[in-house]
């Protein structure tokens, strides 16, 4: 897990890992105690935000690096809110009271949702509260990135001078298709295939394949890149010359024959096409950067105490050379 927080986490996190602490503290943050089973929690749901991003991620489960990064941010939520106490700010109670409406509906009635809330071990009370510190730390973080430098034109255009390999249109294909539409009866397949067979001797012998598909169901397929049509389908594209017509490919839904009409190799993007795409990214790298160096500053000024050192965070040396 790299030294970047996750800023959107933050709240939900608060909601979720805020008030069980008391007893068995895994981690004593100032005078506030974070228990172990908070970090578990907080990791789960780092580990289902990544997989709804990265579904490989799936596989990894919640790694001892997960968990210590979860504990990491969980420190640095407690270090937030408190600097935001300190610096006596405030929040958009509008938006607190529109953020607890919108997590309570996801419930359906009051019976379910105070249901819930005991299992969470919550009250209504707690969850707002909770919802009102995580309003407090973005206030904070709001300030924070007011003071981070905005990416500048040249820095944008270097990075896609350096990276244009990045930034390419895929090879597309036209093709056109000749189509027999059958279904699962046997005897339907075996009229519809000898079909496709008899049209498809009449292309060899020099039959006009669009004339062939107009009479047929068929025609003008469009334009395709690797990846946008069926396997059996892609699959027989990509080996196809220009001009050249394919065997019959049988599919779920019948038979089909393609002609590769045109094609075009891949294109780089222009720079114009993709700055704003560049510039999203390097301002959200940027403003990471700033937040976690605000956190580390933070932390080095705090006085934690670890009971469970296997929660002790160690940032990657990668995320040292800046």
């Amino acid at each position: 897990m790299s030294k970047r927080v996750f800023l959107p986490a933050v709240c939900c996190l608060l909601i979720f890992c805020g008030e069980q602490a008391g007893k068995d503290a895994a981690i004593i943050v100032e005078e506030k105690e974070i228990t172990r089973k908070q970090v578990e929690e907080a990791a789960e749901m780092i580990h289902r935000s990544m997989v709804s991003m990265f579904p490989q991620k799936a596989l990894e489960g919640v790694s001892p690096e997960l968990l210590k990064g979860a504990a990491r941010q969980l420190i640095a939520n407690e270090l937030m809110l408190k600097e935001a106490r300190k610096r006596n700010l405030s929040f958009d109670t509008a938006m607190v009271d529109s953020a607890f409406s919108q997590f309570k509906s996801r419930f359906g009635d009051q019976a379910t949702f105070e249901r819930e809330l005991t299992m969470m071990g919550q009250t209504e009370e707690s969850v707002r509260r909770e919802m009102q510190s995580g309003a407090l730390v973005d206030t904070l973080l709001k300030i924070i990135l007011n003071e981070c430098d905005s990416v500048k034109d040249e820095e944008c255009r270097s990075f896609y001078d350096q990276n244009k390999a990045r930034y390419l249109n895929p090879p597309r294909s036209r093709v056109s298709q000749i189509f027999f539409p059958s279904d699962t009866t046997k005897t339907v397949q075996e009229k519809k295939r000898a079909e496709a067979s008899e049209v498809l001797a009449k292309i060899k012998g020099g039959a006009d394949f669009s004339k062939l598909a107009a009479k047929y169901s068929g025609g003008d397929l469009g334009w395709f890149k690797r990846g946008d049509l069926k396997a059996e389908l892609d699959t027989v594209i990509g080996k196809l010359k220009l001009g050249e017509v394919s065997e019959i490919i049988t599919t779920g839904v019948g038979f089909h024959i393609l002609k590769k009409t045109e094609e075009e190799p891949g294109k780089p993007l222009s720079y114009e096409e993709v700055k704003d795409h560049i510039r999203i990214n390097l301002e959200m790298k940027q403003k990471n950067i700033f937040v976690a160096d605000f956190v580390d500053k933070l932390i080095s000024k705090a006085k934690i105490r670890y009971i469970d050192t296997s929660l002790v965070y160690v940032a990657p040396a990668d995320s040292m050379k800046k």
